[in-house]
């Protein structure tokens, strides 16, 4: 064996982008894919390889060590239930399940292989940016009262988000609950949301999104999306203040500032701050994977350290159901 053998479900959008992930590396052979469109011509198949329309015959036919599910959200946690009952390790899309019902029983499913990792693709956390604000939190504002995160980015209109009733819960969001766990190093407890849509959004649904989120010390994080904003645009991380009495730490996609009662001090300023590459972002969430399958430490988004993160996104879509705040519960 070359490699770990891995498998790649869904040949979707992500799923092309993981197997242009793949392609190459010496440390990873490429045995099959599941999807109607099939893998690009220029990926790299290993001997034995096999492609399939159903990820279920793939599985049934192929012999691999480990899968990649870039399967619709719909189907990823019975889809990693079907690879873990057959002994593969599992590197999932974000989310890995659309109820919390499946979440419990992935939880399950994966305590019942401790031989075997789940991991879950939250690529911001990787990214320089979500470090470098984590240090200056843990150095300048150690114990913040209060954290706020904007997020604004024009409407994209890719036919797999378009649709969704509510863009930016059902598929960014998520990513922004995690920075504000790693970047504040704790989970989430409570959280209250409510959606938004202009009169004359493209979308059908609602890409706005406020909300009020409450961490397990107490601190409360205003997050404030849209989905459709032309006007004030900011990274895909968002704009973040984070403060305590006496000073306000500043972060955007290209500057890292703190301001005190004396003045303003850059502590780090990017001239020209160019979006983060998925397939850098991807890479960094792989080698963390293939790391944990050859025997190292536990993954920080391993499904069982990644489970109040996906409790939170699904008690935000109940509280926006409801219009009440809903306790985060996880299974753990």
């Amino acid at each position: 064996m070359n490699g770990t053998r891995i498998v790649v479900l869904g040949t979707g959008r992500w799923g092309h982008v993981w197997l242009d992930v793949l392609d190459g590396r010496t440390d990873v052979e490429i045995v099959g894919a599941a999807g109607r469109t099939g893998a690009p011509e220029h990926v790299g198949r290993a001997d034995g390889y096999v492609e399939c329309p159903d990820y279920e015959d793939l599985l049934d036919r192929v012999d691999a060590d480990a899968a990649v599910v870039a399967l619709p959200a719909a189907l990823h946690a019975e889809a990693v239930r079907r690879c873990l009952a057959r002994g593969l390790h599992v590197l999932c899309e974000k989310p890995a399940t659309t109820s919390i019902d499946d979440l419990r029983s992935l939880l399950d499913a994966s305590a019942g292989r401790p031989d075997r990792v789940v991991v879950v693709d939250q690529n911001y956390r990787s990214r320089p940016w979500a470090a470098r604000v984590r240090r200056a939190v843990l150095a300048h504002v150690p114990e913040p009262v209060h954290v706020s995160v904007r997020f604004r980015r024009p409407a994209f209109l890719e036919p797999g988000v378009a649709k969704m009733p509510r863009p930016l819960l059902d598929d960014m969001a998520v990513h922004h609950l995690d920075l504000v766990r790693f970047v504040l190093g704790t989970d989430l407890v409570r959280v209250a949301g409510r959606l938004g849509r202009a009169a004359t959004s493209p979308y059908p649904g609602a890409p706005d999104l406020d909300a009020l989120l409450e961490t397990s010390t107490g601190i409360p994080v205003l997050y404030e999306g849209s989905w459709d904003c032309d006007a004030t645009v900011t990274g895909w991380e968002g704009e973040w203040e984070v403060r305590d009495r006496v000073r306000v730490l500043r972060a955007t996609a290209g500057e890292l500032t703190l301001t005190t009662r004396s003045g303003t001090e850059v502590l780090w300023q990017e001239e020209t701050p160019a979006d983060d590459d998925a397939h850098d972002d991807l890479t960094r969430v792989l080698d963390t994977f293939l790391s944990a399958v050859r025997g190292g430490a536990e993954p920080p988004t391993s499904l069982r350290r990644n489970a109040n993160t996906a409790a939170a996104v699904l008690a935000l879509a109940r509280s926006v159901e409801t219009g009440a705040p809903v306790h985060v519960r996880d299974g753990r």
